[in-house]
């Protein structure tokens, strides 16, 4: 078995977010997906948080939004623009 290198697995887990948005350069995207052709233990996590993130989705959409909500919330943000407001 193969002794995992802690350093770069440590770096890959910091940036496991910014990876799974696709927030990072395309050169370090194409480094953290190198180490998980390498690393099983960080593939393993990586495919762990994107199952969390796809059954989140799924759970999230099967959600019903109140009647109105997404008219109130369009109107909402079209005042705020109206004034100023971020």
């Amino acid at each position: 078995m193969v002794e995992l290198d802690r350093v770069t697995c440590d770096g890959f887990l910091r940036e496991l977010p910014s990876y799974l948005d696709r927030e990072l350069p395309d050169a370090r995207l194409g480094r953290l997906a190198f180490h998980l052709d390498t690393c099983r233990h960080c593939l393993a996590l990586d495919r762990f948080e994107r199952s969390i993130i796809a059954s989140l989705k799924r759970k999230v959409r099967a959600v019903e939004l109140p009647a109105g909500l997404v008219d109130r919330l369009a109107a909402a943000l079209v005042e705020a623009r109206a004034e100023g407001r971020p």
